[in-house]
């Protein structure tokens, strides 16, 4: 099935990469890096010696090392996240709009003189200064580089922004865009136009950045990432014996959950819970559980569990015990905890208005969508979820479905291997991706510029 005769040299440039790092987007693309040694590929990984998006610092050593049949290469910064300042300059060059008046904002730049947007040019430089990690050797070595195609994930920071165009006409770029006021920005909107390919991770965030980046846009394909067979239940302590929900990941990204869940243990929700051993408990037992970042907004907060950062056997062990699991975040890309929950036949629940998690619910019918902003509305939904044990069932076993359907390793890897065969032999990369689409029954669109 591999579109190349022969096995390829392909870089990887990720902000953060290796073992400990938490994130979707960085487990998203060791999954892919690993896949693709495992098809006789050479792979190199571009990084930085930081663990922490929210700071940006030192802490692992510079130099090599391979992980998973990868070399992997880590450069030192040389300016870390500069607090707060990132946030008055991203305030400044963003005005904070997004949607449609984000788009309205890009039409308007689109009209601006020229003095000006070179003044605006200034601002948006500043602001991915400002946001770190600062890592000139990581663009020496992109200026270096001879592999066939390097792939770039994530838009937001400094590698990409200033890395990508260096190499534009040999890379693609997997965006990760959640919906945030930062996708508006005008330095974003020529790093989406720069590569040969767009690799998204939902349909969702292709139509998003299509009417950013229109009307010049690389060709898309809807790729995301392929989902292993979940590993066999473990020991593990469990953390309550009351019945929980369960939420993973950034804390920044659970805070629409804090007032829901105060409205929810303010009253007494009444009525009882069916467990799924057939028992039947009070609703007012409902127990919150969070791993991953502790998160500030539910510190004090009756009957909620933060465990931190936990291990592989804890993380799976409370996604087969949980009622469901709940992502209340705002913005999403994709959304792995979602799958990973699904395929361990637990129910979810998402936030109504993250277009990209409520999709995946209406398109399977595998959870429940939430209403956040009405603290009282959204704890008395998120109940109501979580009572009958049948629903949670019936929910769970479509969300399984779901996954085993759309999420298979042989597609992601088909077009990871199309795009960079199709950027070694220069040729038409929208038609690689046509070929692909048609082979895997899967979603592309070409350019149209």
């Amino acid at each position: 099935m591999t579109p190349t005769s022969s096995p390829l040299r392909l870089t990887f440039v990720v902000p953060r990469y290796g073992d400990g790092i938490v994130g979707g987007g960085e487990v998203l693309a060791r999954a892919v890096v690993e896949r693709l040694v495992e098809r006789g590929h050479q792979l190199e990984v571009l990084t930085t010696t930081c663990l922490s998006y929210k700071s940006w610092r030192d802490e692992l050593p510079a130099g090599e090392e391979v992980i998973g049949g990868a070399r992997v290469r880590r450069f030192p910064t040389v300016v870390p996240r500069l607090v707060p300042l990132d946030e008055v300059f991203k305030g400044a060059t963003t005005l904070m709009r997004k949607g449609a008046r984000g788009l309205a904002r890009l039409r308007d730049y689109d009209g601006w003189s020229a003095p000006r947007k070179a003044a605006q040019g200034v601002l948006d430089r500043a602001w991915i200064y400002s946001q770190g990690p600062i890592v000139p050797g990581l663009l020496d070595a992109l200026r270096k580089d001879r592999s066939d195609a390097i792939f770039f994930c994530g838009y937001l920071y400094y590698p990409t922004i200033f890395g990508l165009p260096l190499v534009a006409d040999r890379s693609a770029l997997i965006p990760l865009g959640d919906e945030e006021v930062m996708l508006y920005a005008p330095i974003v909107r020529e790093t989406f136009r720069a590569p040969r390919a767009l690799l998204l991770n939902v349909v969702e965030e292709a139509e998003r950045l299509a009417a950013i980046v229109a009307p010049r846009c690389p060709p898309q394909a809807v790729v995301a990432v392929g989902m292993d067979p979940p590993p066999a239940p473990a020991p593990y302590r469990r953390p309550t014996d009351k019945p929980f929900i369960l939420v993973l990941g950034r804390a920044g990204k659970t805070k629409p959950l804090a007032a829901v869940w105060r409205a929810l243990t303010e009253r007494d929700p009444g009525g009882m819970i069916e467990l799924d051993d057939g028992r039947s408990v009070p609703a007012s037992e409902l127990t919150l559980v969070t791993a991953g970042e502790v998160a500030g907004h539910f510190e004090g907060m009756p009957r909620v569990i933060q465990l931190g950062r936990v291990d592989d056997a804890t993380r799976w062990g409370l996604l087969r015990d949980c009622l469901a699991m709940v992502t209340p975040s705002l913005s999403e890309s994709l959304s792995l905890v979602m799958l990973e929950a699904w395929q361990v036949r637990r129910m979810v629940g998402v936030n109504k208005r993250c277009d990209v998690t409520d999709g995946h619910v209406q398109r399977c019918r595998g959870g429940a969508s939430i209403d956040f902003e009405d603290a009282t509305l959204g704890a008395e939904q998120l109940v109501a979820a979580v009572r009958s044990r049948a629903e949670r069932v019936a929910c769970a076993e479509r969300g399984a479905e779901y996954v085993a359907k759309q999420y298979g390793w042989g597609s992601v890897i088909d077009a990871y291997e199309s795009i960079a065969g199709a950027i070694e032999q220069r040729s038409d990369v929208g038609e690689a991706l046509r070929a692909w689409s048609e082979r895997c029954g899967t979603w592309a669109r070409d350019a149209t510029r």
